[in-house]
């Protein structure tokens, strides 16, 4: 809903190149500081925004809806759509870690061209931490120190410095060393002490003070920024300091007030069943303030989040995203509205565990996977943060490996059902003598290996996968199964049930025998038995190689079909 308005669009091809520059210093990044000089040989000057995803970015905005994502619609889309002639960069804080002030990252550097980069790291942020704006500021400055011409800082954040800096001097110290910075603020949803605090750093900075109190608004804002850094329109007006009233005091009486506590009510919706407990945390450092089994809470005034816990043992603390601030005297209704439902085939039992997993990092680079939401033996509905994940499975706790489901998307205000109804049917002869393999390997065209053992239905996404079976540990060798299709719904049948049986008379075999697929060219062997050998359907040459003598052909060719063992003597 950001991008749709020509004027932003404008904004973006002119701001995001510099912007994006100064966010990377912020993040603690190894490029240097020339990085933004290299590659904007034009002389156009470069920019560098830096959001902010501390945890009161969770907040909700008058329609409903998150700061965070109005946020990283906004300049996600407003980077997606941007001109690729301007090297722009983004910086980020708050997003890893509770409570750590160092948790500042570039997430990309100023670079020409790299806009669309940008805006999918824009989209990947999680709030989470503190807001070290001060330090964002300087190491912002830094990166963009080697750009020519004029640059500029874009700060966006909706609350003040809680890292102990003073980012008003910051600015006035990092506009004084160097003529050609400016340092533009967008206050986004914010109180009048935080505009105060944002506003001055504007000014001290040499650049405008910009308001957002919604979605649309931030659209605006945005674009103010980029026509003043464009265009050179006059800077919006100071806004101007609020003066409390003047209290006199008499010498009979003194009256003060005291903020008194608030109370956090939850609302769960029909599906949701009561948790064994759940938490207020503040907001920024991840401290538990309060805790209880029951549907109400009381605290003292401040912003703070949700951590529920479903049951005792069986699940994983989640953090629900959604910020309350309780105010003194009055309560806070929150709703507990957003869950997810396993629906699983009819009999299946109940997983070892399921996860979501937040994939986050560059996009050139090994994602760094934080577990959202992990549960036990549950397919009950649960509250679960919404967003975008990975939905991981693990179907048993022995004989199973994880699955990787592929991505799920989590909406908010709903009970999201998730259909389990693909995967593999694996069964194996009756007459092998046992319950279960050594291993079936089952691996994805991504190359990701997964191991079971156990008969039944496999859950797995939709794709190709190849097979290669085990038999026993000691003894057998993998045989090749080839490839199987795990349809869009469904499940495919994956039996083993051909093979070679060899009929002998030798109670003590010191030997290996050899079966190559004359198809494929691949093997399989056994060693000092004469089987079951499992062997996928097809045609084989056989070898004998006995204990310390040489490896010699028994059988040019045979015919192993579908569903049958064959019995050779020996």
């Amino acid at each position: 809903m950001f991008v749709t308005s020509p004027l932003a669009r404008r904004v973006l091809s002119c701001l995001l190149p510099a912007a994006l520059g100064a966010m990377l210093l912020a993040g603690g990044a190894t490029a240097a500081p020339d990085n933004a000089a290299k590659e904007n040989a034009s002389g156009q000057g470069a920019a560098l925004f830096i959001l902010d995803a501390s945890g009161s970015m969770w907040g909700r905005l008058p329609d409903g809806q998150a700061k965070i994502s109005a946020a990283k619609t906004a300049i996600g889309g407003l980077f997606a759509n941007s001109g690729d002639s301007l090297p722009v960069g983004l910086m980020a804080y708050g997003h890893r870690r509770k409570g750590d002030c160092g948790d500042i990252e570039l997430l990309q550097a100023p670079q020409a061209g790299k806009a669309a980069t940008a805006a999918d790291l824009a989209r990947r942020l999680s709030p989470r931490g503190k807001t070290p704006i001060s330090q964002s500021l300087m190491d912002g400055a830094k990166v963009l120190s080697g750009a020519p011409g004029k640059r500029s800082l874009v700060l966006v954040s909706d609350g003040i410095e809680t890292c102990g800096g003073d980012p008003c001097a910051v600015a006035a110290s990092l506009a004084g060393a160097d003529a050609n910075l400016t340092i533009h603020v967008v206050g986004y949803d914010v109180d009048t002490s935080a505009a105060a605090q944002l506003a001055c750093i504007a000014e001290k900075g040499r650049g405008g003070y910009f308001t957002a109190n919604d979605a649309s608004g931030l659209n605006s804002a945005l674009a103010e920024v980029n026509n003043t850094i464009t265009r050179n329109e006059p800077l919006p007006e100071p806004v101007k300091e609020v003066k409390a009233p003047e209290v006199k005091a008499t010498a009979k009486s003194l009256k003060i007030k005291i903020a008194g506590p608030g109370t956090v009510a939850l609302k769960l919706a029909p599906w949701a069943k009561p948790p064994k407990y759940w938490k207020l945390l503040d907001a920024e450092t991840g401290e538990t303030i309060a805790e209880t089994g029951k549907m109400e809470l009381t605290v003292k005034p401040g912003t703070y989040q949700i951590a529920w816990r479903q049951v005792e043992h069986g699940a994983a603390e989640v953090q629900l995203p959604m910020v309350v601030t309780v105010k003194a005297g009055e309560t806070q209704e929150v709703a507990v509205d957003t869950g997810i439902r396993m629906v699983p085939p009819e009999g299946l039992q109940r997983p070892y565990y399921y996860q979501l997993i937040a994939d986050e990092g560059e996009l050139d680079k090994p994602f760094r996977k934080r577990e959202v939401a992990a549960y036990y033996w549950i397919w009950d509905p649960v509250p679960v943060p919404p967003g975008d994940y990975r939905l991981v499975l693990r179907q048993g706790e022995h004989g199973w490996s994880e699955a990787d489901l592929g991505r799920i998307r989590i909406e908010p205000g709903k009970l999201n059902d998730v259909m389990l109804d693909q995967g593999l049917n694996l069964q194996w002869a009756e007459e092998w003598g046992a319950d279960s393999l050594y291993y079936l390997k089952i691996t994805s065209e991504e190359g990701r290996e997964m191991l079971f053992a156990k008969r039944g239905p496999v859950i797995l996404a939709p794709g190709k996968y190849k097979l290669t079976l085990r038999y026993k540990e000691h003894g057998w060798s993998e045989s090749d199964w080839g490839e199987i299709t795990v349809p869009e719904q469904g499940y495919a049948d994956a039996g083993f049930t051909s093979g070679i049986r060899f009929l002998s008379d030798k109670k003590d075999p010191r030997h290996t025998i050899y079966a190559v697929n004359l198809d494929s060219e691949k093997e399989a062997s056994i060693t000092n038995n004469w089987g079951p050998f499992p062997l996928l359907p097809g045609r084989y040459r056989l070898e004998y190689q006995p204990e310390g003598g040489e490896r010699f052909t028994v059988a040019e060719e045979i015919e192993i079909p579908a569903g049958t063992m064959v019995e050779a003597e020996m």
